[in-house]
C-alpha cells in the first residue's frame, strides 16, 4: 500500500489528487477518505499501460470511482490544488456531487494535451475549461519543436536560394561578358568595314 509522505497535508474531499508516474502525473478528485473520481480507461488498467487500448477504442475513457491508495500503484501521491491562488474553488459538497454525477455517465474523449485527467480534475474543482500544467507543457514542447524544425527548414531554403542566386550571378555575369565581347568585336568589324569603304572611294 502506498503511503503519502508525512509532511504532505492530508488529502481531503474536494482536493485534486496528483499521482507521480515518473514521466508524467495522473490526476483525480478526492470525494471521501481514500476515494476519488477520475478519468480512467474503460478496462480499468493503469493509464500508462492503456495508451494502446485508448487508441484502439478511439481514445475513449470513462469517469469512475477508485480507491486512492490502490490507484497509486505503490507510487507517490498528494494533494495539489495549485490553482487556488488564482481561481476560487467550488464548495466541497459541490465539487464532490458534480464529480459523482459524471461517474459511468460521462465518456471522456481522451487527449494527452487538451482533454486529459488533469483537465477533468480542474473542471470538477473549479468548473473551468483549462488544459492544466501537463497539457501546456506538452503543447509548449510541441510548439518549440515545430519552431526549431521550421527555422531549420527556412535556413535550408535560404541557403538554397543563396546558392541559386550565386549560380545566376556567375552565369549572367559570364553571359554579360560574352555579350560585351561580341559588341566590341562587332564594333571593330563595322569600323574596319567603314575604313575600307573610305579608302576605296578615295
Amino acid at each position: 500500500m502506498a503511503l503519502v509522505n508525512q509532511h504532505v497535508p492530508k488529502i481531503r474531499p474536494g482536493d485534486m489528487v496528483r499521482f507521480n508516474r515518473g514521466l508524467y502525473y495522473h490526476w483525480g478528485v478526492c470525494i471521501a477518505e481514500n476515494q476519488m473520481v477520475h478519468v480512467a480507461p474503460e478496462n480499468g488498467t493503469k493509464e500508462i499501460n492503456s495508451l494502446n487500448s485508448l487508441s484502439s477504442q478511439g481514445n475513449k475513457a470513462v469517469v469512475r470511482i477508485e480507491l486512492i491508495d490502490k490507484w497509486a500503484h505503490e507510487g507517490d501521491y498528494r494533494t495539489d490544488n495549485y490553482l487556488d491562488h488564482r481561481v476560487q474553488p467550488k464548495d466541497v459538497e459541490d465539487i464532490c456531487s458534480f464529480a459523482l454525477q459524471q461517474v459511468d455517465h460521462f465518456y471522456w474523449v481522451y487527449d494527452p494535451v487538451s482533454s486529459n485527467c488533469e483537465k477533468f480534475a480542474i473542471w470538477c474543482r473549479y468548473r473551468i475549461d483549462k488544459w492544466g500544467r501537463q497539457g501546456e507543457l506538452v503543447r509548449n514542447i510541441a510548439v518549440g519543436t515545430m519552431a526549431v524544425v521550421g527555422a531549420a527548414a527556412i535556413g535550408v531554403i535560404g541557403a538554397a536560394c543563396m546558392g541559386f542566386k550565386a549560380i545566376d550571378v556567375v552565369c549572367n555575369g559570364a553571359n554579360g561578358k560574352d555579350r560585351k565581347r561580341k559588341r566590341i568585336a562587332n564594333g571593330l568589324t563595322i569600323a574596319n568595314e567603314e575604313h575600307d569603304e573610305v579608302n576605296a572611294n578615295s
